[in-house]
């Protein structure tokens, strides 16, 4: 007899002397739960960290050219946004700037494209939605009166600021 014969012989003869009918299946529960995130409206801002520096220019030449800066912008998908620039110093109205150097003066403003970008919520770029991408601006600074004043260096603190 081979080995495969007495095998399944021994394996039948188990399964009489030991019948199956008692087994049981195992029994499992369960419960649900929820896995949530939320996510909120938020907005970050980056430049170059650099100054804007306008060239040294003697005062009875004509006024430095424009510099530009470029900044961007990443809010959450769909969430509206509005760019604007606070100056330390100001004038009447709010897209108006000035750099002083201690009672003296020059006049200075910051576009984008066509548009001037104001010092308050609404003044400047405004209407403006979130991608979840960073958009990019370059805005352009632009010495509106050049007139004599005392050799020295003349600055402004600007704060860019995003409403959301």
């Amino acid at each position: 007899m081979s080995k495969f014969s007495i095998s399944a012989f021994a394996l039948s003869a188990a399964l009489i002397a030991f019948p199956l009918n008692n087994v049981t299946a195992a029994t499992t529960s369960g419960t649900g739960f929820t896995v949530q995130v939320q996510v909120t409206a938020g907005c970050a801002i980056t430049t170059d960290g650099a100054a804007v520096t306008f060239a040294s220019t003697a005062g009875t030449a004509a006024a430095p050219a424009d510099q530009t800066h470029s900044v961007g912008i990443t809010c959450t998908t769909g969430t509206g946004y509005t760019l604007y620039i606070t100056s330390a110093n100001t004038v009447t109205g709010n897209t108006a700037r000035i750099m002083t150097n201690g009672s003296e003066s020059i006049g200075y403003r910051i576009l984008q494209g066509a548009n001037v970008i104001g010092n308050t919520v609404g003044t400047g770029l405004g209407s403006l939605t979130g991608s979840g991408i960073e958009q990019s601006y370059t805005l352009t600074y632009n010495i509106t009166n050049w007139t004599a004043v005392t050799p020295n260096t003349y600055t402004d603190t600007a704060t860019l600021q995003v409403d959301f």
